[in-house]
């Protein structure tokens, strides 16, 4: 759990408002780097001391959300007359309790997600779990794979989500899709939110943020990899069902696992 910053100053003759933009998943699946694509829009404001990831919500597991934590969190977005702002926490499609409170806080936002292979996903969580507690020379936390389990649940978090947002207000992509095609797929993504074409520096669509290093990976035992496929078996054909846009086959790891 984090606690979020204090809000940034806003500049003269700018005004703060909710987020019209907020990417809420999912964690090792290329978001910094769609961000920063995003942050890139000259109509999108984000000032320079303002995180990616707020992690407002975070608290509200002990504390609930209080009267006036919708005109809190709205003075994080300052922003020009005209212009879009917004942030990308990963955990918010995550945390069960984090959609309900992004709803009442910001319920006209549009929501962004960008999904990765589960069993991929899965394997880079773990390699930056080892790598972090390498760094802070501890072990590897005993409920990690646990954790990272349940984030690479896409449709148990989307139907969480869909509970609180229309379908409507949310863009799911793949970040192969985006890798692959990132020009098209950024131009989606503009659209979707409500921002004017723009070409950002080409150096930028290409560029790798925060991977595992390699050293990091983690390597299963047969017998437990294949228990990771079988328990992600089920949520990956509940998307297939409820996401057809999705093109599972670019999923290498796990696209034999659909029905």
């Amino acid at each position: 759990m984090r606690m979020p910053p204090s809000p940034p100053p806003c500049p003269d003759g700018w005004h703060t408002a909710p987020p019209d933009v907020v990417g809420v998943g999912a964690q090792r699946a290329g978001t910094t780097w769609w961000y920063g694509l995003l942050a890139a829009h000259p109509e999108f404001c984000r000032v320079p001391e303002a995180p990616k990831e707020l992690h407002f919500f975070d608290r509200c597991l002990d504390e609930g959300l209080g009267a006036d934590e919708p005109e809190r969190y709205a003075r994080y977005f300052p922003r020009r007359p005209g212009a879009l702002s917004g942030e990308w926490t990963p955990r918010y499609m995550f945390d069960f309790w984090a959609p309900a409170c992004l709803h009442a806080c910001a319920p006209h936002a549009r929501l962004l997600v960008m999904l990765r292979d589960p069993i991929e996903r899965f394997h880079s969580g773990m390699a930056a779990h080892r790598a972090s507690m390498r760094r802070r020379g501890r072990e590897v936390d005993p409920l990690a794979p646990g954790v990272h389990l349940a984030r690479s649940r896409y449709h148990e978090q989307l139907a969480r989500l869909t509970r609180h947002f229309e379908r409507d207000q949310i863009l799911v992509l793949q970040h192969e899709h985006c890798v692959l095609a990132p020009r098209r797929e950024l131009a989606r993504t503009y659209e979707f939110v409500g921002l004017a074409p723009f070409a950002p520096d080409p150096a930028a669509l290409r560029a790798r943020v925060n991977a595992a290093p390699a050293d990091a990976a983690v390597s299963l035992p047969p017998a437990v990899e294949a228990a990771l496929r079988e328990t992600l078996a089920d949520d990956l054909s509940q998307l297939a069902a409820a996401y057809p846009e999705l093109d599972l086959s670019l999923w290498q790891a796990a696209s034999t696992l659909v029905n």
